[in-house]
């Protein structure tokens, strides 16, 4: 077979390891198990899930299953007038202007280390670029998380107006309307690039829980600013909410932490 399939079998001691055949693998879905089973499995190695494993997915678990029970699910409409209205408000704009700001910043930074990357490696006559330092590589993490949450963010607005209009109600006689159909079809291919190009500098392990709790506070706090979908939350919404997102936090933690150490021990042999 040209492209076989890879199984997880579980062996004693808590070691596992990912048997592969052929020359391609796919892992398939979003799950928290992701961010234990990662490139080390596909390379046939054994690794120890270590406490800060097992603590960090029941940590991004909960953290997930309280978020939703503590968020507003009653509808939130958003006819063309609305919107624009909230996009006029000031802490709209000052939103927008640091997201924007970020993603700015961020892209400069990322290009110009790979500038003095690539003029080091001609200089020392080398062939090989060498890996960016640690915080370029958060960059590439934080970079596509915010543009993630532009695209949410945009991409509700032009879902809103689709229905709006598919149920009578043209929205589409407004000029603004052009703004966030392209701040939406340009922000969601380079959503895609960057969380590619996070992967190619990024292990798995790294990327995965940084990438979707970044994004998913991101989106929480747009949400609550634009939508204003935190105005009707009630005192035990907001005690399961802040407590989600805290563990939301303390899950990546305890990821970032077992993928240290087990670099550290790799580093070490």
């Amino acid at each position: 077979m040209d492209m076989g399939c890879g199984f997880v079998q579980f062996c004693n001691r808590q070691r596992v390891r990912l048997c592969c055949s052929g020359n391609c693998t796919f892992i398939c879905g979003d799950s928290a198990w992701e961010l234990v089973f990662g490139r080390e499995y596909l390379l046939g190695q054994y690794e120890v899930v270590s406490k800060y494993d097992i603590a960090s997915i029941v940590f991004i678990v909960c953290g997930l299953v309280l978020t939703v029970i503590g968020s507003d699910h009653r509808p939130n409409e958003c006819p063309l007038p609305r919107l624009i209205n909230h996009y006029e408000e000031p802490k709209v704009i000052v939103l927008l202007a640091i997201l924007a700001s970020i993603v700015a910043a961020s892209l400069i930074a990322i290009h110009l280390d790979f500038v003095a990357r690539k003029t080091r490696v001609s200089l020392d006559d080398q062939r090989v670029i060498e890996r960016p330092s640690k915080t370029t590589r958060a960059l590439y993490v934080i970079v596509g998380s915010v543009v993630g949450n532009f695209t949410a963010l945009f991409g509700k607005a032009f879902a809103g107006l689709l229905v709006f209009t598919f149920s009578g109600q043209d929205q589409f006689n407004n000029q603004f309307v052009v703004v966030i159909i392209l701040v939406f079809v340009v922000s969601l291919p380079l959503q895609i690039y960057l969380i590619n190009a996070s992967l190619a500098v990024n292990d798995i392990l790294y990327h995965i829980p940084n990438f979707y709790v970044f994004w998913n506070i991101g989106n929480i706090l747009t949400g609550a600013i634009f939508y204003e979908e935190t105005a009707h939350l009630t005192g035990s919404n907001w005690a399961f909410y802040l407590v989600g997102v805290l563990l939301l936090f303390g899950g990546v933690l305890c990821k970032n932490i077992a993928t240290a150490r087990k670099q550290q021990f790799t580093n070490s042999c």
